[in-house]
């Protein structure tokens, strides 16, 4: 079917499903009473997570600035809305998708720039229903493209939602106005993004089974509203909407080469099987020589949001993962040959072995394992394949970078050399990686880092 024909049946459907579900309710909710802002989420048997200890009506706007500045660090906020070379919070970050470049939005309270005039209603709005002021063709809301985890956080507490506002508003405002967005036409005009949001967009807070513990609750709060670990982990459709039914399971990650893996509590192919410890270890300290370590995106949650946040979230959201979500399979194919196998080993030898060890064991808070680490042999070949054409920063501070081997080694070799180190010492993965594969990531820009001012 064309974009025009995908584009019929969605406004079709808009006329017939209804306005509300379109167009957004965005009538806050009636309580609008500040928490207390506590380093913790919620440990509770029912309803929306909130805090330990409630906020007396009178609380300190101090302590509600605190509260949001916890909750935009567990949200992940200023990486997004960071672009290299600008402050904080000022946007501007690109998203490169199918249909066109996308960029960041300034957070910061500027009047002329950024959000310093949006009221309490309009901040919602924005991040519950996904509708910025203003309109679009006159008569329509002005839709927010879901590149921005709306749909994640939805799933927010009003009070949450409100202690965010306090501390973006807290900023100081900084005057930049990040570049238009540059899509392709129809993609160009908001309106068209009405039929998605019915089919695809149903906000709500997050369905808690009764059976789970106020550590898990917590944890599922983390997940699926604040950390939007969906967003990533989760294979999308035809029409770029998550596949609620393989949520967790894996998937490319948009615009990027990278693959976020299989999150899910599966013990064959998801973080069932790890050590809870393990789990903790690579969300909060980065990893270790267990299951490896984070890098690309990752790496970037968790130095600037998961590493942040106290280690009994952390233990929380490890928890939800392992016990509470749905168990998906990445099912993996594809064997080395024996010359594939001895020339991969070679150039491994060659080229990796002097800091990732024969083994592939690595060397312990210097160079990550590559044995055993589920970054590198889950899912397809993306992530070896980018590191090795791009290289990666540091594992940790004032640690050794990996240099590029995209100049140096040739599509075939990287291919070969990916395809061992996903199967070499009982690695999982599949020999998927071909010298095609490596020709088409080279000629992806690769991701933009996030250079953070001063």
């Amino acid at each position: 079917m064309s974009s025009w024909g995908i584009l019929a049946l969605m406004m079709v459907l808009c006329g017939t499903l209804g306005v509300r579900f379109a167009f957004g309710d965005s009538t806050p909710p009636a309580q609008i009473k500040p928490t207390q802002p506590k380093q913790t989420l919620v440990k509770h048997q029912v309803g929306i997570p909130k805090p330990a200890k409630a906020a007396p009506a009178n609380a300190a706007p101090a302590a509600l600035i605190a509260r949001g500045k916890y909750l935009a660090t567990a949200a992940d906020c200023m990486p997004c809305h960071s672009a290299p070379g600008y402050k904080p919070y000022s946007g501007g970050l690109s998203l490169v998708t199918p249909f066109g470049t996308l960029y960041s939005a300034n957070i910061t309270p500027s009047k002329r720039t950024g959000i310093g005039n949006w009221t309490d209603k309009q901040f919602w709005n924005a991040l519950h229903n996904g509708i910025l002021p203003k309109n679009s063709l006159l008569v329509f809301p002005k839709y927010i493209y879901p590149a921005m985890p709306y749909t994640s956080y939805s799933k927010l507490s009003y009070q949450d939602v409100m202690a965010i506002k306090a501390y973006l508003f807290s900023l100081k405002p900084v005057h930049h106005r990040p570049p238009a967005n540059s899509l392709m036409f129809p993609f160009n005009i908001r309106a068209v993004l009405l039929g998605w949001r019915i089919l695809f967009f149903h906000p709500g807070p997050i369905k808690y089974a009764k059976s789970w513990s106020p550590a898990v609750r917590n944890g599922a709060y983390i997940a699926e509203a604040l950390g939007h670990c969906g967003e990533c982990h989760s294979p999308r459709n035809f029409m770029f909407a998550v596949r609620t039914g393989s949520s967790l399971a894996g998937s490319p990650i948009l615009g990027e080469s990278w693959y976020a893996p299989n999150i899910s509590s599966s013990k064959r192919y998801g973080v069932g099987a790890w050590k809870k410890q393990d789990l903790v270890s690579f969300l909060h300290n980065g990893g270790n020589l267990v299951n490896g370590s984070a890098f690309g995106p990752m790496k970037s949650v968790v130095d600037y949001s998961l590493s942040k946040l106290p280690k009994s979230d952390i233990d929380d959201l490890a928890q939800y993962l392992q016990q509470a979500t749905r168990p998906r399979r990445t099912p993996r194919r594809g064997k080395l040959t024996p010359a594939e196998e001895k020339l991969g080993k070679a150039l491994y030898s060659a080229n990796c072995a002097g800091c990732h060890q024969a083994t592939g064991k690595g060397m312990a808070n210097v160079f990550p394992n590559l044995a055993g680490n589920s970054a590198v042999y889950g899912g397809p070949s993306n992530n070896v394949i980018g590191a090795v054409l791009g290289g990666l920063g540091p594992w940790h501070p004032n640690g050794a970078p990996m240099p590029a081997f995209g100049s140096s080694l040739d599509d075939h070799q990287i291919a070969a050399l990916a395809n061992y180190v996903r199967t070499a010492w009982g690695n999982k993965g599949a020999a998927d990686a071909t010298p095609g594969h490596v020709l088409a990531m080279r000629e992806t820009a690769p991701p933009l880092p996030i250079a953070l001012a001063d």
